[in-house]
């Protein structure tokens, strides 16, 4: 599935005006998936590049609310990088050189319906959302602050992840069926079952996509458990050529990233002759022959009179 992301910078530092220092931090990628279903595992990797300074501090954020502090500020100048496997990050004291106050290196904050933890290495710039329901949707962000004095720079990057909540069947699509007049006008109506995030609905016709000028807009309707429903309908009149062989398929199609769903319906033209329809092919192509073949004609008796 691909990944959406938003990386921003702020790069503003005494250091670097006055003394014309060129020291930055740089985000790389936020990578992690954009769509995943309910109840999946989501992993989320933050990189970024330093640039030679020291790591102050590491944020995740959900939704604007902070869901993960760490403060790499140690008296012996460690990080998660070069710990030994025995020690846990979790149980790190930092002192901290602003507030000049003793905090756990890693701090949680909790987040209603977001189950998160540290990656398999342990470091905090990966983490891992467990059984991700429809609260752990939303912006996820990487905030990074480096050391360099006399102040502090600071880079992020935002991802927006989507969980989805699979419709539980095909959509329902009602309106003209059976057989119908040419010339008659065809019409059809097309919901969809409850699912998150609101999916997008479509018409085809003999698989090919509907102008939006024969579609209704849109209707996205709310359920009682943050499921959504949407509806539409489109309408246009049976001409001839749409039928192939008689016949012409009408789909309603709902997708949500490339997960698909459909109903369709098959339309049968009144009076369809598929003897007559090649025969009145055949005699369209001999007319046009005959018609190319009196043209040369006129134009060879033509030339000979020159």
């Amino acid at each position: 599935m691909n990944m959406e992301v938003k990386v921003s910078f702020f790069r503003l530092t005494l250091a670097s005006l006055v003394m014309g220092v060129g020291v930055s931090v740089r985000m790389t990628a936020l990578r992690g998936p954009r769509y995943v279903l309910e109840g999946s595992n989501v992993t989320l990797t933050c990189e970024f590049d330093l640039e030679g300074d020291d790591l102050y501090s590491l944020l995740w954020w959900h939704d604007g609310s902070v869901l993960l502090r760490y403060t790499s500020h140690l008296d012996n100048h460690q990080n998660w990088t070069n710990m030994e496997s025995s020690t846990e990050v979790e149980d790190l004291l930092v002192l901290d050189p602003v507030t000049n106050v003793t905090t756990p290196a890693l701090a949680w904050f909790p987040s209603q319906g977001v189950q998160a933890q540290l990656g398999s290495d342990g470091g905090p710039d990966e983490l891992w959302l467990l059984q991700a329901g429809h609260e752990a949707a939303g912006v996820y962000t990487c905030e990074v602050t480096t050391e360099a004095p006399p102040t502090f720079l600071t880079a992020n990057a935002s991802l927006m992840l989507h969980v989805i909540v699979p419709p539980s069947g095909s959509p329902l699509m009602q309106g003209t069926a059976g057989e119908v007049k040419e010339g008659q006008w065809v019409s059809a109506q097309c919901e969809s079952a409850p699912a998150t995030p609101p999916p997008n609905l479509t018409f085809y016709i003999n698989q090919k996509p509907v102008v939006d000028g024969f579609m209704s807009a849109v209707k996205v309707s709310k359920t009682s458990d943050h499921k959504h429903v949407v509806s539409r309908s489109v309408g246009f009149t049976a001409h001839r050529p749409l039928f192939k062989t008689g016949h012409l398929i009408l789909e309603c199609r709902v997708t949500i990233d490339q997960l698909v769903w459909r109903a369709t319906s098959d339309l049968i033209l009144q009076g369809y002759n598929l003897v007559n329809e090649a025969a009145d092919v055949c005699s369209q192509v001999v007319s046009i022959w005959l018609m190319g073949y009196a043209g040369i004609v006129i134009s060879s008796g033509w030339l000979a009179e020159l």
